[in-house]
């Protein structure tokens, strides 16, 4: 699960890179962070997972929310 989360963070980041204008931009935004977003999707399953797991998980997920929302700061 990590690694699917850096690999959602990198693909929304490469979008991010070649976006042409705003538009795009926030099309990008809720396809990673909307309501049935690919990042929001893992939040909507931290309750499921054990304590450790759930950290991890969490950590990770913030992160790519971060990078997304301001990815030159990244």
């Amino acid at each position: 699960m990590h690694e699917e989360i850096i690999n959602i963070k990198n693909e929304a980041v490469a979008r991010i890179t070649s976006a042409v204008d705003t538009a795009e931009l926030e099309e990008i935004r809720a396809d990673y962070l909307g309501r049935n977003g690919k990042l929001t999707k893992y939040t909507k399953e931290l309750k499921n997972l054990r304590t450790e797991e759930r950290k991890q998980i969490g950590i990770a997920v913030n992160d790519a929310k971060k990078t997304i929302e301001n990815p030159k700061t990244r």
